[in-house]
Order: structure tokens, then sequence, then C-alpha cells
């Protein structure tokens, strides 16, 4: 695993803070199913798209205080006076109250906020946002915000910049949510955070403050501040947390997480946070990667940091597993992440092989490079059918090989078939390649010594995820693979990351199993300078074939030849070596294969 600075293509999605890319598309189990929330990408930058303010003391006619200060929150946020908001309701000394502000606050960004209430009519208003905007060009530094219910009316007809509203519970985040985009393209929008002063409940808090900071910026990108109407640390201490975090936090949002049948690429450069759009009926949310829990989260915006996970070279696969209210069983979602070429790889221990140029041509008739399969060897096998067919006795492969050697016959690996079939390398007289399916110890144990007696090559195509596990049978250690490699003979290649069946599953799970396997085998052993891929029980399709291809696989294994074929890079035919194939018979087969 690495830790990922670094995602290059995406399939779907994106994450938290101030800029934002999206990570891609999303692929239903099935198809046409959709997102039950939506899931949103941001990278954290350094700068905010919206600020906090804080609330100034300031005189009204009759003397009294219009607004509290709130200068201990200054130095707990290092909240800057660079937005100082000013109560204001418009009086017949308008011109002269307006000349007092400017000049109490010079050289400080205020914001008026104009209070108006049911008793002014149409005309009324018209001449106060004349004369608003009047002062506004006279004082640079004074801005006018009119209540959002106004500015709705106003904005198309009048020339005002600034909108507030006083948010209190969930009436007012529905206002912001259903803002036109119009008006959110032209009209800068000042918060009031009012949900302490109005809200007792601790959860409704909670959810209220979460949704503010988080949510509403994602979908309002043009706030400008938000002022803070209560002390908040006089509120209780989860409230408290959540101001802290939250307001570190702010974000904004230009795409997020789409519900697509098929998998589209985005290119993003930075390791990124997740967030999930607000659901009253989400209980809870864990976040999975690559089938290994990452975390899980309790309260709204069900975030995943960027630094809780790393990517592994390749496609990841980011399951995020959502339990709704009063439903059983959870819902998944899936998002696959390309993160391929972002890590050096080591290279892979050097080959023992023969060079081949083009001149080096091989004498067999037809088209067809022989290639064999074996999966298990026992030094006996049982009677039974299956055992037959699965294994071969140890001192029968020491005979087949014998078999193959006094024949003439040259083992080659999958390089070099690579080499010929894009016409740039040759062949032996006569090639074979020894194949062995799912990584058994007994490739280790029992035939790795016999080829190394005879000298001969052979491609394991192993299951990376089941490396070192007893499952019916053992399989050989990442250090026991290492150790063949470096021998020069044995060349590790895909069985899929999980043995699975390739024309089972969606494109998606499909990549993730055929780039995952590369990625842990290019990370224990070294970079591939070619890519096999053997479809596990054969099972492949044009689409198979179009997806590995499009993830760098540059040979596909797919099925057993039968009486005839021709060795394509997309069709690489198999003979199937049991316990019942004598070395003699095994002769005969590639020759009436190969041979007119």
């Amino acid at each position: 695993m690495k830790k990922s600075k670094l995602i290059k293509k995406i399939y779907i999605g994106v994450i938290i803070g101030v800029s934002i890319l999206v990570i891609g598309s999303y692929i239903g189990i099935s198809k046409g199913k959709q997102n039950v929330v939506d899931v949103y990408a941001i990278r954290t930058q350094s700068e905010a798209n919206f600020k906090i303010g804080i609330n100034e003391k300031f005189l009204n006619e009759n003397n009294k205080y219009e607004w509290v200060s709130l200068d201990d929150t200054i130095e707990n946020h290092k909240i800057s006076l660079e937005n100082v908001q000013i109560k204001y309701t418009p009086t017949i000394n308008i011109e002269k109250d307006l000349q007092k502000i400017a000049d109490q606050y010079s050289n400080q960004q205020v914001i008026l906020i104009i209070q108006i209430d049911d008793s002014w009519n149409k005309k009324s208003i018209d001449q106060l946002v004349e004369h608003t905007q009047y002062i506004q060009d006279k004082y640079a530094d004074l801005s006018v915000a009119y209540p959002i219910e106004y500015a709705l009316k106003l904005y198309k007809k009048q020339d005002i910049n600034y909108a507030y509203i006083n948010v209190k519970g969930e009436e007012e985040l529905k206002v912001l949510s259903e803002l036109p985009g119009e008006f959110k393209d032209r009209i800068k929008i000042i918060i009031n955070d009012c949900i302490l002063e109005e809200q007792q409940d601790l959860i409704q808090q909670l959810d209220l403050i979460s949704r503010l900071y988080y949510q509403i910026p994602l979908i309002v990108p043009n706030i400008e501040v938000i002022f803070q109407q209560a002390d908040i640390n006089k509120a209780h201490y989860r409230v408290v947390e959540l101001y802290n975090m939250a307001i570190q936090n702010k974000a904004t949002i230009e795409v997020q997480l789409e519900n697509k049948d098929d998998i589209s690429i985005v290119m993003s450069q930075e390791n990124l946070d997740l967030m999930l759009n607000f659901d009253e009926n989400i209980e809870q949310v864990t976040y999975k990667l690559n089938e290994n829990i990452l975390t899980t989260s309790y309260r709204y915006p069900f975030k995943l940091d960027a630094e809780d996970y790393s990517l592994m070279d390749g496609i990841n696969v980011l399951k995020i597993i959502i339990k709704l209210k009063n439903e059983e069983n959870p819902v998944v979602q899936n998002y696959y992440i390309d993160c391929s070429d972002s890590v050096n790889k080591k290279p892979r221990a050097k080959r023992k092989s023969n060079a081949y140029t083009e001149k080096d041509t091989m004498i067999y008739d037809k088209n067809y490079i022989p290639v064999l399969m074996y999966h298990e060897f026992k030094d006996q096998v049982g009677p039974l059918e299956s055992e037959q067919s699965i294994s071969v006795e140890t001192q029968l492969f020491r005979e087949q090989l014998q078999e193959l050697k006094d024949n003439g016959y040259t083992t080659i690996n999958f390089k070099v078939l690579k080499d010929y079939l894009d016409g740039v390398g040759g062949l032996p007289d006569k090639p074979v390649i020894i194949t062995t399916d799912d990584g058994y110890l007994s490739n280790y144990t029992k035939a790795y010594p016999i080829l190394k007696e005879f000298d001969m090559q052979a491609t394991y195509f192993i299951t990376p995820a089941y490396v070192g596990i007893q499952t019916t049978m053992p399989h050989f250690t990442w250090e026991q693979a290492q150790e063949m490699e470096e021998s020069g003979l044995i060349d590790m290649q895909s069985h899929t990351f999980q043995h699975a069946l390739l024309d089972e599953i969606g494109k998606g799970d499909a990549l993730y199993q055929i780039s995952t396997s590369f990625a842990h085998i290019e990370e224990q052993l070294g970079e591939r300078d070619v890519k096999v891929l053997a479809y596990p029980q054969f099972q492949h399709n044009k689409k198979t074939k179009e997806w590995a291809q499009s993830v760098g696989i540059d040979l596909q294994a797919t099925n057993l030849i039968k009486n005839k074929g021709k060795t394509e890079t997309t069709d690489i035919k198999r003979i199937h070596v049991s316990n019942t194939t004598t070395p003699e018979a095994l002769i005969k087969e590639i020759e009436d294969l190969t041979i007119k």
C-alpha cells in the first residue's frame, strides 16, 4: 500500500475543502441503480471560500447597543476584524448615520445589515436601494446587505450586491439550498448563525451546525461571511468541537460523484477527502477501501479524511456502506479510483532468457505457439477423475519435461511471445510456454526444483489475495515467489486478485480485480515487463477483453485449445496437461496443433 498524494485517473468521485475535484463515476451493483445519497469529493486548500466575521457594537438612535460583541472568539478562532457587521434600521437621518459608521470604521470592511419590516412598501424600498447605492459608491469599504427575502425580489431590477439571512433552523437552510442559480451567480450572501440562540436540543444543534458549515457551502458557493451570533465557548463541548472543526473545513463543490453504468476518467493531483450530502435517514456510514474498513462515522457530514486511507497502484474500489433508519440491510455504493502509474516501482528480477531477433523464426507450420497449463503437483495423485485432472505427479512432470527437451522444444516466457507478436522479436525453432494456475505451494516445492533441474522457464498465474494462505490447498508465499523469480526462470502473472469470474461481475469490479492483482505483484516482486492475464475458469467475453486492455494487459490467456487455434494477444489458448497425459501424448498433441 502507498500513501497517495497523486490520484491520477479517477473512476468517479472527489472531496471537501475550498476547491474541488470529482473522483469520477459510480458503478452500481445492478444496472441503473441510483445513489441513496450524493457523495462529494473535496480537496482542502489554504484559502477558504468564505470568512468568519465579528459583530461589533454600534449605538442606535436610542443609544442602545444593537449588536453584542464576541471579542473572545477572535483569539479562539483567529477571526480578524476585516469583516465587521453592523445592524441598521434606516431612518430619516440615514446619510448622517452612514457617515458616522464610515468614519468610525475607516479602513475596515463593514457590512451594513439593513433591517426592513412589513411596513416598507415597494417605492420606499426602491428609494432606499438607490440611496444606499450612492453611499456605497462614496465609501468603498461599506457594503450594504438586504434581507434575502427582499433581495430575491430586487436583484433582477436593482443593482444590489449583498443579501443576508439569519439561520435559525431547518427553514432557513431550505431557503439557502433552493436559491436560484442566477442569484447565486450575482449576489454575495451574508449568514448570521443564530442556531445556538434558537435551538436548545443538542442533537438538533449539531445537525444544523454541520449542515450550515459543510452542506450549504457545497451548494451555495457565493457565501461571503458567516457571523456567529452566540458565544460558542459557553456551548456544549461537542458543539465547540464541531465549530472548531467546521470553521477549518469550509468547502465548496464543483462536481459530485455521479451514478453511471460506465466509468469516466478524471485527473487529480492530490489525495482527497470525502463527505456525504445530508440525509436525515442515515444512521451511520462505513468506508471500506479494497475490502479493508477505514472508518465508521455516526454523524453528518460522515467525512472520510484523506490521511485515513492509502491507495494501491491501479484500480481501487471504495465502498460506502450506508445504514438507513428502519432498514435492516445497508446500502452499498461503489466508487472506483484509478491510481495507475503513480509510484516508482522497483525493477523485477532479471530473466534467464535468450534474446531472439526477427531473423529467428519457428519451424511450426501453423500460427499457434503451444502453451501448457498445469495446476497442482503431487508425488502421488488419487484415483478420482477430478484429482487426475487438476494434479500431475511429480515424476510424470519430470518425464514430460524430459520428453520436451529430447524433442527439441525450448521454453520461452510471455515477454518473448509479446515481442514476437508485436513484430520486434523472434522465436526459437520449437517454442513452448509452461504455465500453472492458482499459485499452489506445490508449484514451489515440487515443480520449481524440476524446472531448475532442466533449466526451463515457466509462468505462474497467481491470485494475490491467497498468496501464502491455506484455502482448499496451501499457496506459496511472496518470499518463495521472490526466490523463484530471482532464479530467472519463473515469472509471476495474474489470475485476478481473488480468482474472480470476470464475465459475471461489472466493469468496475473487473478492473479492480485485474489491476489490483498486478499492484500486489509489482509491489512485492517488481514492475512487470509484460502483463499477462489468465481468466479463472476460462470465463471471458468481448467486454472483459476490452476492459483488460484498458488497464494495460498485454496478453490474455482465455481458453483451452481444441483441434486448432491461432495465438493472438487477446486470445491465447492453452493445452490442458493432466495426470493422464503421457509424455508421448503431450508431444503428439503439440505436433498436431503446430505442424500440418
